[in-house]
């Protein structure tokens, strides 16, 4: 029998700590499953910023660049508002917040 690494044909998921008391679960799978959370939440474009100095600067001092997916700023806001609060901006934690401690 002979063994070879040249070809991926998929991984194996860790599910030994997966949490499904958030609203979206793989959102915290960043440390179980790097290499799959990656693809599903950083942007294809991310490394550019660094290789190709993608960015775009539209007024000084002020730059865009790509970091998450569509999909990752969608379950982070849905992530929030099942949270049931958003920062107030007053550099106080909220009483919500508090409970969840």
């Amino acid at each position: 029998m002979y063994l070879t690494n040249r070809d991926e044909f998929g991984r194996l998921l860790s599910a030994a700590n997966y949490n499904t008391s958030h609203y979206n679960s793989d959102l915290w799978q960043i440390f179980e499953n790097p290499l799959d959370w990656k693809e599903k939440y950083i942007h294809p474009n991310y490394m550019k910023i660094f290789t190709e100095n993608y960015l775009e600067e539209p007024c000084p001092d002020v730059f865009w660049f790509p970091v998450f997916t569509e999909k990752a700023c969608d379950e982070i806001v849905e992530e929030m508002e099942n949270h049931g609060s958003w920062s107030g901006g007053k550099h106080e934690v909220s009483p919500v917040s508090m409970s969840h401690q």
